[in-house]
């Protein structure tokens, strides 16, 4: 996620908004919250690890934005899953726990809980610090999102849909961060459906995830169409894991590492 420090006053951005997340600072980091709701589930209609992504970018770059006076883009966001995860009907609430800031870059840590406290995920975030302003930040301001009907699954809000050896989906301005590019959430959710989709393909016991972990090499303008590449490395009855690369204008801009382990 990037942006001009004005763009993160607001507590959303569309894909906020399109996630039904909400953000605020507190005294020493920031916290967020997300229903689960049929937005953020998966073919099996159950909660989709990947979606917890789109909370997980919005929250650690909260604080790490809001720590030093320049402008800022994620270079990694990671998590590993340490329990179940927050059942339909219920929230998600994101907390961070740890910033280091250095000269030209900074990493935050944090975790995600159900609604009863117990610890989700284990996340963290690397960004590299820029001028405000920057090009390097890319994007443009968007137009103000319509609000959008409830989706009935995260492919539906994704618009994801089935190529010959891939997914693909739009970076739509309901998926775009405050300046006009795809949430680096909205990649890592995506990528993480498309790990599922191909090991899926491949038979077996279905695996719940893991954990994943996404390196971002360039932002994705909005408008773009994204192509979500998996390649299966591995896929036993217990453990797989898959590399997807996220491909954009002919260009790969993300390479992400989905787990894949039975608990």
């Amino acid at each position: 996620m990037s942006g001009d420090r004005a763009a993160y006053d607001w507590e959303t951005g569309p894909a906020e908004l399109a996630f039904a997340v909400t953000r605020r600072h507190v005294p020493d980091g920031a916290t967020g919250r997300m229903p689960i709701g049929p937005w953020v589930c998966g073919p099996d209609a159950a909660p989709a690890a990947g979606a917890l992504g789109l909370l997980v970018d919005s929250v650690l770059s909260l604080w790490a934005f809001a720590a030093q006076d320049r402008g800022m883009v994620s270079t990694e966001i990671a998590f590993d899953v340490l329990g179940a995860l927050p059942a339909a009907g219920s929230v998600a609430r994101a907390v961070t726990d740890r910033l280091d800031l250095g000269p030209d870059s900074g990493f935050v840590t944090g975790s995600v809980l159900d609604d009863h406290g117990r610890p989700v995920l284990a996340c963290r975030q690397r960004v590299r610090l820029i001028p405000a302003g920057s090009p390097a930040e890319g994007g443009t301001t968007p137009a103000p999102v319509p609000p959008l009907p409830e989706a009935p699954s995260l492919a539906a809000l994704l618009g994801l849909q089935e190529g010959p050896a891939h997914l693909v989906h739009p970076a739509a301005p309901h998926l775009c961060n405050a300046m006009g590019n795809l949430h680096g959430g909205v990649i890592l959710a995506a990528a993480e459906a498309a790990a599922h989709h191909a090991v899926d393909r491949d038979g077996g016991p279905a695996l719940p995830t893991a954990s994943v972990h996404v390196t971002y090499l360039r932002a994705v303008p909005g408008g773009a169409e994204v192509e979500l590449r998996p390649s299966v490395q591995h896929r036993g009855r217990s453990l797989a894991v898959v590399d997807v690369v996220a491909h954009a204008q002919g260009r790969a801009c993300a390479l992400v590492r989905v787990v894949l382990q039975a608990t």
